[in-house]
């Protein structure tokens, strides 16, 4: 049975890495995410039997059926990355549940277990669309975190949080970054990381897991940003995508917090 549920999970991961897929480009070009998917070359629309995720580009061979021009591979890469999210971010809750003796079949049965998912889950489709937004067009889309938010703020009240605790949480992840965009008069990061800031912490809803997922992103952030001046791709002054490494950050923790604490509790 287990992994019959571990196959469902990977396979409803690439159906939300393809939905992530669309929700992007329709957010960069304000459009409604309502509607069938088109090509957005010859913007023909596109078959069931053509968005399959991950099959349908290959079967396809690359390129759309109606205009023969190339599909970014963009698309089979998120679609696998999200089921792979999916899988782990499932698999990590599930295992650690398991460990302290919990049975597999009152976890399956029990509402609180499939929030816990839930949240998971739509961390992933939400700061995997801010990584590819903010990644390729440098803009942070105000509306989906505004909509993020709300859907963090209830599921977090149906979890047991305390409300005025998520937002003094939020209020803090925003304030972080508020004040460096005071500091650095806008030069050293933008508005929207702001409101990522406190989406991240209106999701966590604890300071500690927010402190966990900004270290995690300033440091791949640091990483990447010397890794790119030593080869030469960058100058000091070039800009980087911040919504990037807090994608990653938030990522690493909402799947690995747990892990990441007891690590550093050791040390």
């Amino acid at each position: 049975m287990l992994y019959l549920l571990d196959v469902a999970v990977i396979f409803l991961g690439l159906i939300f890495g393809s939905f992530i897929n669309c929700l992007v480009w329709r957010l960069y070009n304000n459009e409604s995410i309502m509607g069938r998917s088109y090509c957005p070359k010859c913007r023909a629309q596109i078959h069931f039997y053509d968005n399959i995720p991950i099959l349908s580009f290959l079967f396809l061979r690359g390129k759309c059926r109606a205009c023969d021009q190339k599909i970014s591979w963009q698309y089979p890469i998120v679609e696998a990355v999200s089921g792979l999210l999916f899988f782990l971010a499932f698999y990590q809750y599930l295992n650690a549940q398991l460990a302290v003796g919990l049975n597999l079949f009152d976890l399956i049965n029990s509402l609180s277990f499939w929030l816990v998912i839930a949240k998971r889950w739509l961390a992933i489709i939400i700061f995997l669309a801010i990584f590819i937004h903010d990644g390729r067009w440098y803009e942070i889309p105000l509306n989906l975190i505004i909509v993020a938010g709300v859907l963090f703020l209830g599921l977090n009240l149906l979890l047991g949080y305390n409300f005025w605790t998520m937002i003094l949480v939020g209020a803090t992840g925003a304030a972080f970054f508020a004040l460096q965009f005071i500091i650095t008069r806008g030069r050293g990061l933008g508005e929207g990381d702001i409101w990522i800031g406190g989406l991240m912490g209106l999701m966590f809803a604890e300071i500690g897991q927010l402190a966990i997922a900004l270290f995690i992103a300033y440091v791949f952030g640091a990483l990447i940003s010397v890794g790119l001046l030593a080869s030469g791709k960058k100058k000091m002054k070039s800009a980087l995508p911040l919504g990037v490494f807090l994608a990653i950050g938030t990522l690493v923790t909402i799947i690995w917090s747990s892990e990441i604490i007891t690590a550093f509790l050791s040390i």
